[in-house]
């Protein structure tokens, strides 16, 4: 996504928190792979 918005790529990372394919804190961005692996295979 190269040239996307920072508010763009904020909605992005909302929805895959939202979704819990992620989990990001202060410094912190956490994949949940068991998610992610399920989300691909589908």
């Amino acid at each position: 996504m190269i040239g996307t918005t920072r508010s763009r790529v904020n909605v992005f990372m909302n929805k895959f928190r939202r979704l819990g394919y992620v989990d990001y804190d202060t410094g912190r961005l956490t994949v949940n792979a068991t998610a992610l692996q399920a989300m691909l295979r589908d």
